[in-house]
Order: C-alpha cells, then sequence, then structure tokens
C-alpha cells in the first residue's frame, strides 16, 4: 500500500489561534522568513513553523559565515595583511604628526625671538609690532589646528599653543 501522503495546510487564522499568537506575528514571520503570501491563503505546518520559531539552518549559515569572516580577518591582521585603524592612526600621529608638530612649535618659538630682534633692530612702531605678532600667531595656530583636526580622537588630548605662553 503505497499512500501519498498530503500536508496539513493553514490559514493565518487556524494559525494563530492553534499557537496562541496574533494573526500579525505570523504574517511578519511568514514575511521576515521570505514565504509568498499564497493565493488560496493557506501555508504548510513547516512555513508556520518557520515563521514563527525562525529557519534555523539559516540562522545556522549565517552564524558560520560571521565565525569564518572573523577568523580570516584575524588571521589577515596576524599576517600583516590587514591592520587595525587605531593603529595606524596611532602609528601616523606618533611617527608624523606629532614630530610635525614639536618642529612647528620649535618653529613658532624661534620665529618669535628672530622677528623680535629684527623689529628691534629697524625700530618698528609697536602697532606694527602687534600686527606682525598677529599674523605670525595666526599663521602658526592654523597650522597647529590643521594637525590637530587630522585626527580628532588622537588629538583631543593637545592643544594649540595660546599666543600669550608660546613667544
Amino acid at each position: 500500500m503505497n499512500k501519498k501522503f498530503e500536508s496539513i495546510r493553514w490559514t493565518v487564522h487556524a494559525a494563530a489561534v492553534e499557537f496562541g499568537v496574533s494573526r500579525e506575528t505570523i504574517l511578519r514571520g511568514l514575511r521576515q522568513s521570505g514565504v509568498k503570501t499564497t493565493s488560496f491563503g493557506s501555508y504548510s505546518t513547516r512555513q508556520i513553523f518557520t515563521a514563527l520559531a525562525g529557519d534555523a539552518r539559516a540562522e545556522r549559515t549565517r552564524n558560520l559565515k560571521l565565525d569564518a569572516d572573523k577568523k580570516t580577518m584575524e588571521l589577515a591582521e596576524k599576517s600583516g595583511q590587514l591592520m587595525n585603524r587605531d593603529r595606524i592612526e596611532e602609528a601616523v600621529w606618533e611617527n608624523a604628526l606629532m614630530p610635525l608638530r614639536s618642529g612647528l612649535l620649535q618653529l613658532h618659538r624661534v620665529t618669535f625671538k628672530q622677528a623680535d630682534a629684527e623689529l628691534d633692530r629697524a625700530q618698528v612702531a609697536q602697532p606694527v609690532r602687534d600686527t606682525v605678532q598677529t599674523l605670525l600667531v595666526g599663521a602658526f595656530d592654523k597650522m597647529l589646528a590643521d594637525i590637530r583636526d587630522a585626527l580628532p580622537q588622537q588629538t583631543a588630548k593637545h592643544t594649540t599653543p595660546s599666543k600669550n605662553n608660546e613667544k
């Protein structure tokens, strides 16, 4: 005897009553699991179960892929093929921007001393001295601010010199 098994079909209403959930819950689960609405408005037990419990196979596959991606990234980082952004920013800050900033601060001090000496020799009036100093301070402050803003996370603890304490 070879009987053909006929699957049980559920309407959204019947499934909601049987499983004690709202129709909206069933419909949302059917949409999320990719089940298309049928013209007859009936679904298999498997479709209703997947709508309520989620697709375990798809979830398992998704988790396996995420784990594999994570391991691939860790391996690439360990082998030097991939670098952590924070480490790159720290390296750029320490090896390029901090030395540049320090050099500009030193140049700032030297430039002001030289400018003062030249202005003394030329016996320049105070209003002109103030203008030259304002221009120099503005130029240095702009350069230092540009460096500070290059890596906002690293530079928050560093400030540009004030006009009064870097002469």
